[in-house]
């Protein structure tokens, strides 16, 4: 650890984010979608902008057990809030 007298106090985070185009079409589907957090897995997303970009993500706090979990993990448990969609 960096700085072990911080302890809990500060610890390490990480975001993958997106950020997709839309058609016209897409764009009027997806509008009025509200921001989204599943807090199980950290998955979030907004709404399109004006123009069709479409954000979204995965927020996740990083420890040294996190190295221990195979890609295939982090893909199901992303796919479990795909729904919000």
């Amino acid at each position: 650890m960096l700085l072990p007298e911080l302890g809990e106090k500060c610890l390490p985070t990480g975001q993958t984010v997106a950020v997709i185009q839309l058609n016209e079409e897409e764009r009027k589907r997806y509008e009025n979608v509200p921001v989204s957090l599943c807090m199980d897995t950290g998955f979030y997303c907004f709404p399109p902008t004006h123009n069709g970009l479409m954000k979204f993500g995965q927020y996740q706090s990083i420890s040294l057990s996190l190295f221990s979990l195979s890609l295939c993990d982090l893909a199901t448990d992303y796919e479990s809030c795909l729904c919000v969609l």
